[in-house]
């Protein structure tokens, strides 16, 4: 699993432990060519890696909704299966149970919804700016 920002590498002996928590968790769902895995706008709390098939734009090995994951926000775009697809599941409720074991993980992930906080209120105050 390749996902750089659940990669955790402090050396204390839990780095495996942490990962192997990760993917335990993880649900298998299979898609078939046209089922929609997300739709824009839908809450979106579940973060979502492409084993086996494909979705438009999206190859096996990629991953989205990392972002519904750490901050529970809309989905900002629809995803569907394009190929008959096997993809895993990693619910928020499931990876705040694991961060709560891994006090600095949870600290990296409540950085990086400060950062996408940021991102978003740039974004609409640009959106402002042009009209």
């Amino acid at each position: 699993m390749n996902v750089p920002f659940l990669k955790r590498t402090t050396g204390d002996g839990r780095d495996e432990l942490f990962m192997g928590r990760i993917a335990a968790a993880l649900r298998s769902i299979s898609y078939i060519a046209g089922d929609y895995v997300t739709k824009q706008g839908d809450s979106g709390s579940d973060m979502y890696l492409i084993f086996h098939g494909k979705a438009e734009v999206l190859r096996a090995g990629a991953y989205f909704g990392e972002v519904g994951l750490i901050t529970k926000t809309l989905r900002t775009a629809t995803v569907k299966a394009v190929l008959p697809s096997l993809m895993y599941r990693l619910t928020y409720i499931d990876f705040h149970n694991i961060l709560d074991d891994f006090t600095d993980m949870k600290s990296r992930m409540d950085m990086l919804a400060e950062e996408r906080e940021k991102v978003v209120k740039l974004e609409e105050l640009n959106k402002i700016a042009i009209f």
